[in-house]
């Protein structure tokens, strides 16, 4: 089961299953930070153990979000067999990822 909190205006923290019975509390989480506009939105993904085509596709869509209003998008924390899909699926060139929170937060606010 999958837990989804946004812990202030610029920070999702995502743990456990992001699958198709995630999805609705995803979008939620991300919608409720993009409305605020964040100029860096930072996604904790430390503590996820999977993640499925779906919630690949809402990170994607929250992506070109905040780069349309200007902003910038950075994931952190993939370990394991989520770092692996997110290399197989090419989207390690497409997001910016970061070991650590300190130091997604330093390359998007240095930018």
């Amino acid at each position: 089961m999958a837990a989804i909190f946004v812990s202030n205006r610029s920070l999702l923290v995502l743990r456990g299953e992001i699958d198709g019975n995630a999805l609705p509390r995803l979008k939620d989480g991300l919608w409720r930070l993009l409305q605020r506009r964040p100029p860096c939105l930072l996604v904790d993904l430390s503590r996820v153990t999977f993640i499925g085509s779906p919630g690949l596709a809402v990170l994607i869509q929250a992506r070109q979000e905040v780069h349309a209003y200007g902003g910038r998008l950075a994931l952190f924390g993939l370990r394991g067999a989520v770092r692996t899909v997110f290399h197989l699926a090419e989207l390690d060139r497409v997001f910016r990822i970061f070991p650590d929170q300190a130091a997604a937060a330093r390359a998007v606010s240095s930018l």
